[in-house]
C-alpha cells in the first residue's frame, strides 16, 4: 500500500520536487501508523503485561540518557 500511494503521487505532477511530495505524503503514515501498530501487536500477541515492561523499558531509558548527558556530557548538542 505504501509503495502504491507513493507512486500515485510521485506520477500526479511529475518533476523536481517528486522526493518532497513523496516524503510529505508518507512521513505521517510512518511516523504514527508504525509505533501505534507495533504496540498494538505487542499488547495483542504477548499481553498487557509485556506492553508494561515495554514502556518502562523506554521511560527508564530515557530517564537514564538525559541523566547521564546532564551528569558526563561536556559539550552541548544543541543550544
Amino acid at each position: 500500500m505504501l509503495v502504491v500511494g507513493a507512486l500515485a503521487v510521485g506520477s500526479l505532477h511529475p518533476g523536481e520536487d517528486v522526493a518532497r511530495r513523496v516524503g510529505v505524503a508518507l512521513f505521517p503514515v510512518l511516523y504514527l501508523g508504525v509505533p501505534v501498530g507495533v504496540t498494538v501487536a505487542v499488547r495483542d500477541r504477548w499481553g498487557a503485561s509485556a506492553m508494561f515492561a515495554l514502556l518502562f523499558t523506554i521511560i527508564v531509558s530515557d530517564t537514564a540518557q538525559y541523566y547521564g548527558g546532564r551528569l558526563m556530557g561536556r559539550r552541548l548538542l544543541a543550544r
